[in-house]
């Protein structure tokens, strides 16, 4: 069922806040479906998450599977929870293209000064711009800290094509530990089963940065 001119013709006579979220929500779907109209579609995701869960960081494919939609409809809806997000955070900006690893070092160059240890991804689309900013975990990094399950559940989620991995040194050393060598093996191997490359490795501290990728460490971690 098409949306009907009530909501859309208040829009335009009183503006955004004279509409309830279940009419901003039917302006954003456009239509229903056979069973049921763009209002009942609404308020059915609206009462299954509420508000909140609706607005929670999902992908396409996880939208689709939780909600019971189509392609086009998550598609829709994921796009523009993402607009909003966007352009309510005042430091909103495109998210940067991420290919060179000294690109990856200025972008995680906050990371250098945090006095805890912490693992971050960064999940990226085909051409390399980040899509997800992740902290994964915090505290010594070890494989029972930092699991494949997580590492990837988000890159699933995100419908990520690679991804980056980084975490700090607190120490200020760039050298890799044997425990950052072991898990940089684990999750190189997670990812090639999944067909979803990690890209690089790269510890960052108040001197500087290390690249696992510079150094060759990556092919090591997968032969």
């Amino acid at each position: 069922m098409k949306l009907e001119h009530g909501p859309r013709e208040r829009l335009r006579l009183a503006g955004p806040r004279a509409l309830d979220l279940s009419e901003l929500l039917a302006l954003v779907l456009v239509s229903g479906s056979r069973r049921e109209s763009v209002f009942d579609l609404s308020q059915r995701l609206l009462g299954e998450g509420g508000a909140p869960g609706l607005g929670s960081s999902r992908g396409v494919e996880e939208t689709m599977r939780i909600y019971g939609l189509g392609q086009a409809k998550a598609s829709q809806l994921v796009a523009a929870l993402e607009l909003g997000r966007r352009l309510h955070d005042p430091g909103a900006r495109e998210f940067p293209l991420l290919v060179q690893p000294s690109a990856v070092a200025r972008y995680l160059s906050p990371m250098g000064r945090l006095v805890r240890e912490q693992f971050r991804c960064l999940y990226l689309d085909t051409a390399g711009r980040l899509i997800r900013d992740e902290v994964v975990s915090l505290g010594s990094l070890n494989a029972a800290l930092v699991h494949p399950r997580e590492v990837f559940l988000f890159a699933v989620q995100y419908s990520a094509a690679s991804v980056i991995l980084a975490h700090n040194h607190p120490s200020g050393s760039l050298e890799p530990s044997q425990e950052d060598l072991a898990l940089t093996r684990q999750l190189c191997q997670a990812g090639e089963i999944m067909g979803i490359r990690v890209v690089d490795h790269m510890i960052i501290a108040t001197g500087g940065w290390f690249s696992f990728h510079e150094h060759g460490l990556l092919k090591s971690a997968v032969a």
